[in-house]
């Protein structure tokens, strides 16, 4: 595609696309808490959470600080936070550590247990079982298959 030009680069795109649309080995791409929200005024709301959480994922967030941002009671910010991302909010500060701490890990500087602590979690059994919640496996299993992929790329 980088050598075409006009219909032909487009006519590449597509067939790439078609090639893409049609694989059945996919891997999501969008951030996990991507999601269409119907006006900007809900936009605004659910984006003031989203900053509270990326600020604070390290630290323990409650679901009264969360309502709170919003003058909202728990119940109530609880249904409009599951509407707007189709997850729980523990379910989301859980996979905002566990992709922190898998970019930790994959970054090579940080073992396990440090991975565990500087992503917000207090315990590692539990940071574990989450880990493999969310990636399919636990750290030290993803770390090694991060290391076999890179390595057969390599080669």
């Amino acid at each position: 595609m980088l050598y075409e030009n006009g219909l032909s680069r487009i006519s590449l795109m597509l067939r790439l696309l078609d090639v893409l649309a049609a694989s059945a080995d996919s891997h999501v791409l969008s951030s996990p808490y991507f999601n269409v929200i119907e006006t900007s005024a809900e936009a605004q709301k659910i984006n003031k959470v989203f900053e509270y959480i990326f600020r604070h994922f390290k630290e323990e967030i409650t679901l009264q600080d969360a309502a709170d941002i919003l003058h909202m009671s728990p119940p109530a910010f609880c249904r409009f936070f599951k509407a707007k991302t189709n997850r729980t909010l523990i379910d989301f500060v859980k996979e905002i550590r566990i992709g922190h701490a898998a970019k930790l890990l994959l970054q090579g500087q940080h073992n396990v247990s440090e991975a565990c602590y500087l992503s917000g979690y207090n315990n590692i059994s539990n940071f574990n079982k989450h880990f493999k919640e969310v990636k399919g496996f636990p750290p030290r299993e993803f770390m090694k298959r991060y290391e076999l992929n890179s390595q057969e790329r390599v080669l």
